[in-house]
Formats: C-alpha cells, structure tokens, sequence
C-alpha cells in the first residue's frame, strides 16, 4: 500500500487486483474500495460491488460495510435495505465503528430494520466508547429528542460538546445553539458564536446564517456588518432562504466601500476541511 501513500495510484491498484484474483479477501475489499472511487482504476460501482460481495462473503469486516453503503444507496445496482442492514449489523459485530454508527441509524429509522431505540442507543454507546464523534452526535441527538432515553437536554450538550471537539460539524451547529439558547447549559454567546464560526468555516449554511445574525446584533465595537454579509451570503448560497433577505438587507446598510470589501473576502473563502 506504499505505492497509493506516495501517489503511485495506478501501480498500486494492478498490484491489490492481482492479489484478489488470486483470493486475497483484503485485496478484494481494497480493489472495490479503489473501484468504487475511481482510485488507481476507472471508476465502475457495479464491479465494486462484486468485489465487496465476494469479500464479504469471506468475512472481511470492511466489505460488509462498504456494500452495506451500496445497497442502501443504490448504487452499482438496486438498493436493498434489509440485506444493509444485516450486512451493517455484521461489520458492527466485528468492531467497525462507522458501521456501529450507520446501524444504529437504521435503527432508529427502521430503514431494513425493525426500529429499536434500545439497541440503537448501544451501538452508538460502544462506538463513543472508540472516540466516535458521530456517535457522540448521535447520542445528542438521542437525549435532546427524547427518543429511547429521557428527554435531557444538559446530557445532549455535554454529548454535542465532545462530538463537536472530534470534530463534528453539525454537533458544532447543535452546541451553538444550545449555548446562544440557554438549552441544557448557561447562555454563553461568545462560545455559542465561537462554535457557529467552527461549523461556519466548514460549510454549514445555517451556522453561517445564525453567526451572521449574532455578528448584526453584537454591541458595539464587536458589531461586523461586514462579515455578517459574507456569512449570510454563503448561507444564502447553501440554500437558506431567509439568509437571502438577510444579506440584501446588510447590503442596503453597508457603505459602497465596505461592501466592495465584503464582496471581496466573500469570492476568497473557501471552507476549512477540518
């Protein structure tokens, strides 16, 4: 696997084809993987389905969660929800975590699967157990719906707090919002607006409508028309519809040079990966 670390896609793939036709389940697992990306290889999901299908059958975890995808998304063929499911269910077993998360997903939407909030809520306990950020999401989620568990709000926050620390860019948006809510914690605007611009900066349209909001209404010196209009412009562009009258609203407030100025820092952003 050398090769695909230094960028020797196309060497590296022929070398993982080779060993799954001779049988190697890994290979098999790998070369869909490739297949299904179009890494090293053209991109073809029929055929990476088969190769899942024949690595799964062997019993390779990754495989089984990989096709579990597939069937649920219907690609490279026709979806099937319950083969997912009990696909998912087998890579969960086998300790793959994103699949302990999507299983527990289908869980609580009884998608190929009777809904069960009880073992929804287990899997995603042993996949925060691994430092899952999703599955700390998920049991957010879980606490402030009330599904399968008490409604608890401050159980949801502190759940929100440590997905969003992994990582978690709608578990950023849900801190936020707690803490500019006063929901399950003290209000806190100025870390409600410190996780905002986290999610914000990775792409989350109503985080950036909402720091737009909060930067229009801070007071004073903490006030910024300016930026306020960037995010509401990307919000806007992400597809919230309020955030449009939003921006055109700032904009009618904004001097012709501050705008110039914000229209600017608007066509140079990009979202931060993480």
């Amino acid at each position: 696997m050398e090769d695909l670390a230094c960028g020797r896609e196309e060497t590296a793939a022929n070398a993982i084809e080779s060993l799954a036709r001779q049988g190697n389940v890994q290979a098999q697992a790998m070369l869909g993987y490739l297949l299904e990306r179009g890494q090293g290889l053209a991109r073809d999901e029929g055929v990476a389905r088969q190769w899942y299908e024949l690595s799964a059958a062997a019993g390779e975890p990754s495989a089984s969660y990989n096709l579990a995808v597939m069937l649920l998304e219907g690609r490279g063929g026709a979806a099937d929800f319950r083969r997912a499911a009990e696909l998912c269910h087998v890579a969960a077993e086998a300790g793959v975590v994103e699949a302990q998360v999507l299983l527990a997903r289908l869980l609580s939407l009884g998608r190929g699967v009777r809904p069960d909030a009880a073992a929804a809520r287990m899997w995603l306990e042993r996949a925060a157990q691994k430092g899952s950020a999703e599955a700390e999401l998920g049991l957010g989620i879980l606490h402030d719906k009330g599904y399968g568990v008490p409604r608890d709000a401050a159980a949801a926050v502190e759940h929100y707090r440590r997905a969003a620390e992994g990582g978690s860019v709608a578990a950023q948006f849900n801190l936020a919002l707690a803490l500019e809510l006063g929901r399950g914690v003290e209000r806190d605007a100025e870390q409600a607006r410190r996780w905002y611009h986290e999610a914000a900066e990775r792409g989350f349209p109503q985080a950036q409508h909402n720091l737009a909001v909060m930067l229009l209404e801070a007071p004073g010196a903490e006030r910024d028309s300016e930026r306020a209009y960037v995010y509401a412009s990307l919000a806007a562009n992400g597809g919230i519809e309020h955030a449009t009258r939003l921006r055109d609203r700032i904009a009618r407030e904004l001097r012709l040079g501050e705008l110039a100025r914000a229209r600017g820092s608007l066509e140079q952003w990009k979202p931060r990966s993480s």
